[in-house]
């Protein structure tokens, strides 16, 4: 067996046995390791709270651990560290990766980012950059506002409807 997917299917077993309060991941099928996903709740107190965020995780198919996995937000966020995209632009997910990190302490550090903004990183999202330095009031708003409208279950599953009677579902949400 490949010892990439060795290593992934460790970590899933390992998951499985002490999951984690703070998000829920899993391979969206359990015939490819390569291809996860994950939800992480809002935190209580953050501007985010309430909410649900779904991620897209894709690991390396020869290189992990060694290069991190691409993880990005399915669900829309207002984040100085995600781009409109919803890729995640943080030094742990680039430069600063190590192979000794697993998805579960991925994980954790991606929900420490989303309660806390400190880094060094440049940001990826220079309107939420901006307000959060200016104005954290009206920052604190905007997120609120977007986990409103993009993060909410109900929201979630009526955008999900409302695309599938358009034919437009993606891929990572049909797979949820």
């Amino acid at each position: 067996m490949n010892p990439n997917i060795r290593r992934l299917k460790n970590e899933f077993a390992n998951l499985k046995k002490s999951p984690y309060s703070e998000f829920t991941t899993e391979p969206i099928d359990e015939n490819d390791m390569l291809h996860w996903q994950a939800t992480i709740p809002g935190q209580v107190g953050t501007p985010y709270e309430g909410g649900v965020f779904h991620l897209a995780i894709d690991f390396p198919e020869k290189d992990y651990p060694f290069r991190p996995p691409k993880i990005r937000f399915v669900t829309k966020i207002f984040h100085p560290f995600v781009d409109h995209e919803g890729k995640i632009h943080i030094d742990f997910l680039k430069d600063q990766w190590s192979p000794a990190y697993s998805i579960g302490q991925v994980l954790l550090m991606i929900v420490a980012t989303l309660s806390s903004f400190a880094s060094t990183d440049p940001p990826a999202n220079i309107e939420a950059s901006q307000l959060l330095i200016t104005d954290k009031e009206l920052f604190d708003k905007t997120a609120r506002e977007w986990t409103q409208q993009n993060a909410m279950e109900h929201q979630v599953q009526y955008t999900l409807g409302q695309q599938e009677e358009k034919g437009e579902v993606s891929q990572e949400l049909e797979k949820q």
